[in-house]
């Protein structure tokens, strides 16, 4: 029997008898939702997994809030057997499953699998994309149960117009309850929000979302001590705030860190130490801490020279859509170094990619490919157009070229 009919058997009599999540259980206290989970409570271990990604009361921590739906899910609960199917957590991604077994927990008063079902309507998972649905069934889980995140995602509704004509204020409101009710990703939002407006505000709210456990909030003041951006300009606390957020999960933290350390700010310069924190940052899954690491490992800076790991994390960077990884592995394929097997196709490849997310080196290397016709046909209109993105990118080395093939 295939895996679709043995499910859509299991969804039926599951519905009936697992608990749904409940205002009661979306506010119980940690110490009581964590005694229901050690009792094998299904619903309490899906409101654990959210409590990762939203807290209040833990860390961000994406990898626990996939545990736990995962561990719902092989209970048989249906909301976290939804949400399993449209991400492919621990099974075959099926999202037209997914979406049609998060309807039966929505009709059975789950108000998680409510707002799940806002969100394939805003997206298109497993049905037609209408704004106008999601905001409805956004609306419908908020009067079921209004926690932080349901209240999170109708600010961000109302911020971005998404279902609704767009108001600014009721967004920040709404931020604003969120934030009260424990809810880090509103933080963040928040910070973004006042970080053009009022930089001090935003810091106040980047600070509140480290508190709340998440490293991104711990990062982004970080980078506003670096900048002086609504505070004096102190790169060793910007160091500090890092620090934080690297501990806290954030990749990216570390890789902050790593540059700081590379470049002597807020710190002596270590590139040993660099290299550590890059190190950390990649294991976390920042591309552009691979990106980094994999480039000082080619060149032997601060590190042993290991040219073969560092065509593996500059692989792993491009791979997971970083252009400087791009950019970076496609000159490797172009020229054949660091044992890369010479191969103009793929560096002409991997310089679209990175072109088209605006690396204007990649760009002028993408004009030259059509230039002299490397790994694709010679196109003098095409490369001159490339030459002038990258200038327009900011490559000045590419007005000679411009000027070029414009008088040929």
């Amino acid at each position: 029997m295939r895996l679709h009919s043995i499910l859509a058997t299991l969804l039926i009599p599951i519905a009936g008898f697992l608990s749904a999540q409940t205002p009661e259980l979306t506010r119980l206290p940690l110490s009581e939702l964590q005694s229901l989970v050690e009792q094998g409570d299904a619903a309490a271990m899906v409101q654990l997994g959210l409590r990762y990604n939203y807290g209040p009361g833990l860390p961000f921590d994406l990898e626990k809030t996939r545990h736990w739906f995962e561990q719902a899910a092989s209970k048989g609960h249906p909301t976290a057997l939804g949400l399993c199917l449209l991400n492919g957590f621990g099974r075959e991604q099926d999202r037209d499953l997914g979406f049609q077994t998060l309807e039966k927990a929505a009709a059975a008063g789950d108000s998680i699998a409510t707002r799940l079902l806002g969100r394939c309507h805003q997206y298109g998972w497993g049905c037609e994309a209408d704004a106008a649905k999601a905001f409805e069934f956004y609306q419908r889980a908020d009067a079921m149960s209004r926690d932080n995140a349901t209240v999170g995602t109708l600010a961000s509704c109302h911020l971005d117009g998404i279902g609704c004509e767009p108001d600014a204020a009721k967004a920040v409101a709404l931020f604003e309850e969120a934030a009260a009710l424990g809810s880090s990703p509103s933080c963040l939002s928040l910070g973004h929000y006042y970080n053009e407006k009022d930089p001090a505000k935003a810091n106040d709210c980047y600070r509140k979302a480290g508190e709340l456990g998440s490293g991104l909030g711990y990062r982004y003041l970080g980078i506003n001590y670096q900048n002086g951006v609504g505070t004096e300009k102190d790169p060793a606390k910007a160091n500090e705030h890092y620090l934080k957020a690297g501990e806290l999960g954030d990749g990216g933290g570390y890789r902050y860190l790593g540059n700081n350390h590379a470049n002597g700010a807020g710190t002596e310069k270590d590139l040993a130490k660099a290299n550590d924190y890059y190190q950390l940052g990649a294991d976390l899954g920042d591309s552009t801490a691979m990106n980094n690491l994999g480039n000082n490992l080619l060149k032997g800076e601060g590190i042993g020279r290991n040219p073969a790991k560092g065509v593996e994390w500059l692989q792993k960077s491009a791979d997971l859509g970083n252009s400087f990884g791009q950019w970076n592995l496609g000159k490797l394929h172009a020229s054949g170094r660091a044992g890369v097997e010479r191969d103009f196709s793929k560096a002409f490849e991997l310089f679209t990619k990175a072109s088209e997310q605006n690396h204007s080196a990649a760009t002028y290397d993408l004009a030259a490919c059509y230039e002299y016709g490397l790994g694709t046909e010679k196109d003098l209109a095409k490369a001159r157009e490339l030459y002038q993105k990258a200038l327009d990118l900011g490559d000045t080395s590419a007005a000679a070229k411009v000027q070029k093939l414009s008088n040929p």
